[in-house]
């Protein structure tokens, strides 16, 4: 594969992690200007906008959590519409989504059940990614979104 672009995500699955890095880094510095996943990378700071507002307006709170939700259907749909489906998008998109929902699970989550059970999750959550990489290279098969959703 060196010297040679990746022209699928199933070729480039293929590669070594050297090879796979390489390529996603050729790959984000040409896709990140694409509007998609632009708006993917909104959702960074709209969940610290959550965070800062969530303990004094929560109404404002819930409001920055939809603009993110709807980004989040937003980025898929205009990438798909505008053929602008990229290797870039396939990898900030769910990376997005998990610091989207980090932020709001810990902020709500915290004063209530305290850092020893915010450490176990996020434990959890980095043992799956390494993994993940280890299993499957820097591109793992997507698990959909439920399981984000609805995984406390």
């Amino acid at each position: 594969m060196p010297g040679k672009e990746a022209t699928s995500v199933a070729e480039l699955k293929k590669a070594s992690l050297k090879e796979q890095f390489e390529a996603i880094w050729q790959a984000f510095k040409t896709e990140l200007r694409y509007r998609p996943n632009l708006i993917s990378l909104s959702r960074i700071p709209l969940g610290v906008l959550f965070a800062l507002v969530w303990p004094y307006d929560s109404l404002l709170a819930a409001m920055f959590f939809g603009l993110g939700a709807l980004a989040d259907f937003l980025d898929g749909w205009l990438a798909r519409r505008s053929d602008k489906v990229s290797l870039t998008g396939k990898l900030l998109d769910p990376l997005a989504d998990k610091i989207f929902m980090g932020i709001v699970w810990l902020v709500i989550w915290l004063p209530l059940v305290g850092p020893g059970l915010i450490v176990v999750r996020i434990g959890i959550e980095v043992g799956l990614m390494v993994i993940s990489v280890k299993h499957h290279g820097l591109l793992v098969a997507y698990r959909g979104k439920l399981e984000e959703r609805f995984t406390p």
